[in-house]
């Protein structure tokens, strides 16, 4: 019996190590998720290691939580997601009135990193973030991919037409994929974003 107390202990004490010494993601449980999400919505995964892929070759570069930021891990990573919904929102509102784009009401976004959604209204300008409902009553995500994807698109680090065909960004099953493309690929143009 002792030998499997000894046993037990030290599996508790490595698992202990390995979890206060792995990334930043562990800070809040995401990493602990991850397994879940990508079993329940695949193209999660797919966007994920894409982003990983991303990084790992230098294509993109992203801000790195420190405890010396101030905030917890998972304040930052929120406030960052936050920001950037809400500027694609504003986008998405502009690029909806001024070219007067193909109306759709709601653009359901999973961000895969954060494993919260966006639900955005463009003709609304409006943007939410909230942490992701499971359920049969839940609408599926319109749109996967992460708050860093959004970032890159929206500083111009990172091209609409790149994020789709590297499965940064990824489809969900709808039947409105050409619309909601071209109607972000308008509000992440460029030219589009020198006028904001």
């Amino acid at each position: 019996m002792r030998h499997y107390k000894s046993n037990a202990f030290r599996l508790c004490a490595a698992v202990t190590t390995v979890i206060a010494t792995t990334s930043a993601s562990l800070a809040c449980g995401n990493a602990m998720l991850y397994p879940l999400l990508f079993r329940a919505y695949p193209q999660t995964k797919v966007v994920f290691d894409a982003e990983i892929d991303a990084r790992r070759q230098g294509r993109l570069k992203f801000p790195v939580w420190s405890r010396d930021l101030g905030p917890t891990y998972h304040q930052w990573s929120l406030a960052r997601a936050e920001k950037a919904v809400n500027e694609l929102g504003v986008r998405l509102h502009h690029t909806t009135v001024s070219k007067q784009t193909e109306a759709i009401p709601t653009i359901k976004v999973l961000l895969t990193n954060e494993i919260y959604t966006a639900q955005i209204e463009p003709q609304a300008n409006k943007a939410t973030l909230q942490p992701l409902r499971t359920g049969r009553s839940e609408r599926q995500a319109d749109i996967y991919t992460s708050a860093n994807v959004i970032r890159a698109l929206l500083d111009g680090k990172l091209e609409w037409p790149e994020a789709v065909d590297k499965k940064l960004v990824v489809f969900g099953d709808g039947g409105r994929v050409q619309s909601l493309s071209a109607l972000l690929r308008a509000a992440l143009s460029k030219k589009d974003a020198e006028t904001h």
